[in-house]
């Protein structure tokens, strides 16, 4: 499993290789992003940066998205995992008390056949 992982994200990393060298003119053009509320005159308004950069970034984040909820995802499951394990210690300690109260039953009922033993008998 671990191989077709790491063959998968070959094969996309060099896809993304390819489409960047095939898309290196239009993706070299300068972007510059603006921000302007009509409130107040509040405008601002970036520096040029090249278009690949917004794409690079972009991809980057949406990973950081996907680890931390997956982060968050196995965090969860490990807390379920705790709290089921304290449950099936508790119910082990109770099953091993029952089974040691069945244990002193069984020894204080005389087996089929046996007479029971009296104090005054001679």
């Amino acid at each position: 499993m671990r191989f077709i992982k790491v063959l998968l994200l070959l094969v996309i990393f060099v896809t993304g290789l390819i489409f960047f060298v095939q898309n290196s003119a239009a993706l070299g053009t300068d972007l510059q992003l603006k921000f302007d509320l009509y409130y107040k005159g509040l405008s601002w308004q970036g520096q040029a940066i090249p278009f690949y950069f917004v794409v690079l970034a972009a991809f980057g984040l949406g990973m950081l998205f996907a680890v931390l909820m997956l982060f968050i995802d196995r965090l969860r499951l490990g807390c379920t995992l705790m709290g089921s394990k304290r449950a099936v210690r508790t119910l082990e300690k109770e099953v091993n008390r029952l089974r040691a109260e069945l244990a002193k039953e069984v020894k204080a009922v005389p087996a089929v056949g046996e007479a029971p033993e009296t104090a005054g008998s001679a």
